[in-house]
């Protein structure tokens, strides 16, 4: 995902609102939304204990992002959830979960690799990744998120990532959906 779409994502959330990074690994990206949205109330679950890596003044929870998740309905004002729904057998569950904790007129901004990242000889190969389940279309992730509105998905292919120095081919399906 290019930068620009996640800062603007950001921004975009209500002032002092609350956000969820699903799959918040070691908190890079938690990192970047503290670097542009210091006022933001953050959240994370991740399925393995990483509290210590994770920056100060951020809410985690271990959790499995296939089941329910443990926050009540209509808590948060956005969820980020990139490079998660690859590694799920039911990503759709976790689609209704999002819906489900999510505000009226909150939004989701998920991630993850385009399916043609199965046949790239170099680069970042979707297989490579023995943890990846199934990789994604516009229409497959957009089918995922249905019950939402507003939904905007796209193909991105860029030479690096927003968040990592590694300059490499990547090919990705993202999309931002409100409820």
């Amino acid at each position: 995902m290019k930068l620009e779409v996640f800062r603007n994502y950001i921004k975009s959330i209500p002032q002092n609102g609350s956000v969820l990074e699903i799959g918040c690994g070691m908190g890079d990206i938690l990192r970047k939304i503290l670097e542009i949205r210091s006022d933001l109330k953050i959240y994370c679950i991740d399925i393995q204990d990483v509290k210590n890596f994770l920056p100060a003044g951020v809410s985690f929870v271990i959790a499995d992002a296939e089941e329910k998740l443990p926050f009540e309905e209509n808590t948060f004002d956005g969820v980020v959830c990139l490079h998660v729904l690859e590694h799920l057998q039911k990503p759709q569950k976790t689609a209704e979960e999002v819906f489900r904790i999510l505000k009226k007129g909150g939004s989701v901004l998920a991630e993850t690799p385009h399916w043609i990242t199965t046949f790239k000889p170099f680069g970042f190969n979707f297989y490579d990744d023995h943890t990846h389940v199934r990789p994604h279309t516009v229409g497959s992730l957009s089918g995922i998120f249905s019950k939402f509105s507003n939904i905007t998905s796209k193909r991105v292919v860029s030479i690096h990532s927003a968040f990592s120095k590694k300059g490499f081919l990547r090919s990705a399906v993202y999309i931002r959906a409100e409820k």
